[in-house]
């Protein structure tokens, strides 16, 4: 699934289709790890989803959580891994916001060469919007713990999967809607099993 010559034979029939005027469908980029968290996902999963930008120029087809091999294995802590990775793949979509309030060119001008924009006001409104902050992945430094593997995106994703699973789940059917469906079902089932 992660084979990057199936990369290239989906650029190939993405070429082939338009050459012959024929629609190519979107397909799925999965991994072929099965562990949860671990460098192989993480490069597959980018990878295989950055291709899928590259080739369809359109959102990517993250089939959160989905591991390999041949789509065998899931996780739900995966899935929280795979959405920061597709919120960051996001925050690279956006590209950068060119108006006359993001460039700020009479600030520039008034804090000349040299100065700094840090104590500035428009500083403190726009730089939130211009940094994309994760939630499971760290940005720290080792503390003088060289070849020490410090990634606790595993246990992060994790924390936010119970937290997920302890959040009170909307209803969204009313009773009687979910009567009406279990009756439909039991209906169904009568009329194929006799």
């Amino acid at each position: 699934f992660a084979d990057p010559r199936k990369g290239v034979a989906c650029a190939a029939g993405l070429y082939l289709s338009g050459f012959f005027g024929f629609p190519m469908c979107c397909f799925h980029f999965v991994i072929d790890s099965h562990v949860p968290g671990g460098i192989q996902a993480g490069v597959e999963r980018m990878f295989t989803s950055m291709l899928s930008l590259f080739l369809f120029h359109s959102g990517a087809q993250v089939r959160l959580g989905i591991m390999g091999p041949s789509n065998a294995c899931a996780s739900l802590a995966q899935v929280f891994i795979d959405i920061e990775m597709a919120e960051m793949m996001d925050a690279f979509l956006q590209g950068i916001e060119v108006t006359a309030e993001t460039i700020a060119e009479d600030l520039i001008k008034s804090v000349g060469s040299g100065g700094t924009f840090l104590d500035q006001d428009h500083s403190a409104e726009h730089f939130r919007s211009e940094m994309w902050l994760p939630r499971v992945f760290k940005r720290s430094n080792p503390q003088g713990k060289v070849g020490v593997d410090l990634d606790k995106s595993l246990e992060l994703a994790k924390e936010r999967l119970r937290a997920a699973l302890l959040e009170p789940v909307a209803r969204p059917l009313s009773e009687d809607q979910e009567k009406e469906i279990d009756r439909i079902l039991a209906s169904a089932t009568k009329a194929i099993v006799g």
